[in-house]
């Protein structure tokens, strides 16, 4: 390997873990925020708010969370459903959620044939289990995910705030 070669390997690591930190870090607060709307769905500001997310919660996953959270809003909150729908945040939630998991159970493509080809506008994943490399993922692909991330984050943080300053239907 040359220092051309080792060169673009450290600059694809630094690339891909930004890039990856960033992302699961807005999936991780996103998550917090569906386990906060959820929790004053129910409880409202009672004081066993966080016994609720610690203990209930934490069990589920993220793809049930969104689902519930959907039923939920269109149960409880109808005014919040709306905007919710209004937003595609499903939709969106699911995306960000599937590119989440692809994140997480992949590694870096390292691969000879892939570093040689140095591309500077791409990052490539690998599925570690069956080596078997993702399409490669442009990277004004994944600022454009990343930033809908934080936009959906806004927004639940928004929807939280309105929840919290109205009462929830029962």
């Amino acid at each position: 390997m040359d220092n051309e070669e080792e060169s673009h390997i450290k600059w694809l690591v630094e690339k891909y873990s930004a890039m990856l930190a960033k992302y699961l870090n807005q999936t991780a607060l996103i998550e917090d925020k569906i386990d906060e709307i959820l929790t004053h769905c129910f409880l409202g500001k009672s004081d066993k708010k966080w016994e609720y997310i610690r203990i209930i919660l934490s069990d589920i996953t993220f793809s049930n969370k969104i689902r519930k959270l959907d039923k939920t809003l269109k149960e409880m909150a109808p005014e919040i459903s709306e905007l919710f729908s209004k937003e595609k945040l499903t939709d969106r939630l699911e995306f960000i959620r599937k590119k989440r998991n692809l994140f997480a159970h992949s590694v870096l493509n390292s691969s000879p044939k892939y570093i040689s080809k140095k591309r500077k506008d791409e990052i490539a994943v690998l599925n570690p289990r069956d080596k078997q490399p993702h399409t490669p993922i442009k990277i004004r692909e994944f600022v454009k995910w990343s930033n809908d991330a934080t936009s959906v984050r806004k927004l639940l943080t928004e929807y939280l705030t309105k929840i919290e300053g109205t009462e929830v239907k029962d």
